[in-house]
């Protein structure tokens, strides 16, 4: 006769998803602007600095160079910003104040 095993996520499961809440309270549950903060990484980092996991995403959100990086950068002089349609932070608070928040923007524009 058989045994029952039950269903066991995977170790990494829990911290994740206590990520992805962390994410969501960095931002005062203003999920467009973690995003905006994803494609802006992701348009312009690589290996390490390139955001995988919600947990790197927290981190991201907590710490000070990314962020720092992502407040201080010039949106819309940048030749990839522009290339891959990542609009500027002044541009994404107007749209968000205009009640524009259903435009969209690719998150994954600078994934290879």
């Amino acid at each position: 006769m058989g045994t029952v095993t039950p269903v066991i996520l995977p170790k990494d499961a829990v911290p994740e998803s206590e990520a992805a809440v962390q994410v969501l309270k960095s931002v005062n549950g203003i999920l467009i602007h973690a995003l905006h903060l994803l494609s802006y990484n992701r348009t312009h980092k690589t290996g390490g600095l390139y955001i995988r996991s919600c947990r790197q995403w927290a981190k991201a959100l907590d710490g000070t160079a990314m962020m720092n990086d992502y407040l201080t950068h010039d949106f819309d002089r940048c030749k990839i910003c522009r290339a891959h349609g990542v609009p500027g932070l002044g541009s994404l608070m107007e749209g968000e104040g205009a009640g524009a928040s259903g435009k969209t923007f690719d998150v994954e524009a600078g994934a290879a």
